[in-house]
């Protein structure tokens, strides 16, 4: 299987993070302007120009997917509160929308994660194309291709 990121691969969502406040070399500050601003995460983000040669991989190969992360359940409980499922559903439905309208990718492509990517790694033939280090080293570390993407 190979698994591309979203986040920092196909989009400039570190930048969405900044101009909506966050301290990127904080993760509690990177989850809490995300789901603080659930209703425009994702969707605001500036896709990549470069990524075409990525989505043509993406859409030619049956076993490739878009694996991408939303805050982790301790997070979005931490911030939304009573709206928890509210926030939850729509930054799952947030990341969808973005790739249909910028890619028209449909969500059976897509994988949305909580937490390591890692425990998607099952052979060591399976790859992972990501801008975060820490994924690559994890992903790696289980056994699979990390290819680091610097953007």
């Amino acid at each position: 299987m190979i698994y591309i990121d979203s986040d920092g691969v196909f989009g400039r969502f570190k930048e969405w993070l900044y101009v909506n406040g966050a301290n990127l070399k904080d993760e509690e500050s990177v989850n809490k302007t995300i789901i603080n601003n659930y209703e425009r995460a994702y969707l605001e983000t500036t896709p990549f120009c470069s990524v075409l040669n990525l989505h043509n991989i993406l859409t030619s190969n049956d076993d490739c997917y878009i694996l991408t992360n939303i805050p982790e359940d301790k997070f979005i409980k931490k911030y939304a509160g009573d709206n928890f499922e509210k926030v939850k559903e729509t930054l799952i439905s947030n990341k969808y929308k973005w790739f249909k309208k910028r890619f028209d990718i449909n969500k059976e492509k897509i994988i949305i994660n909580q937490g390591s990517k890692s425990k998607w790694c099952k052979s060591n033939q399976d790859v992972l194309i990501d801008d975060y280090e820490e994924n690559i080293k994890e992903w790696r570390e289980t056994g699979g291709v990390g290819i680091l993407i610097n953007k």
